[in-house]
């Protein structure tokens, strides 16, 4: 099923596309997601907190980046903790997004990371936009991300 969660830091954001886009309850047909100011500072950060009684056994996560603001790479941790920036966060690695030069920056890539695992919340650290000519101002931009699981701590 999927979790319910909320962006709880966001280290930056253009005004026209806030973080605020990623909750699930604004990942309709046609949310516009997240996008990073213009010419920022990478790596963005990007944290989610899970929403509910227990820290929720998470499944998997999935990210649609955008077909042109895309990301070099994304480094995913898990934390716990009575908030976000006192969460202790342990580092499961990163994921690497195609340039998308391929399909001329008309396709959006969907990524899904396997975690298998409960935890309160989750960091995101956006690195540096891959360079192309749709992306005048170098930023990254996040379509939706979801996270898939069960509400109770430990797994099915």
């Amino acid at each position: 099923m999927e979790l319910p969660f909320r962006v709880c830091f966001c280290s930056g954001e253009d005004l026209d596309y806030p973080s605020s886009e990623l909750n699930p309850e604004n990942n309709a047909v046609g949310a516009r997601g997240w996008q990073t100011p213009r010419y920022c500072q990478y790596p963005m950060e990007l944290g989610l907190e899970l929403v509910g009684p227990a820290a929720p056994h998470i499944q998997q996560m999935k990210l649609l980046s955008h077909q042109s603001k895309i990301a070099s790479r994304v480094e995913i941790f898990v934390g716990d903790g009575p908030d976000y920036h006192s969460a202790a966060f342990n580092r499961l690695g990163y994921m690497s997004l195609d340039a998308n030069e391929r399909s001329r920056y008309q396709a959006r890539e969907l990524k899904t990371v396997y975690l298998n695992l409960s935890a309160r919340f989750v960091r995101l650290l956006v690195h540096q936009c891959h360079l192309n000519k749709y992306n005048l101002f170098n930023q990254v931009g996040i379509v939706a991300i979801t996270l898939l699981g069960d509400g109770g701590a430990g797994g099915p």
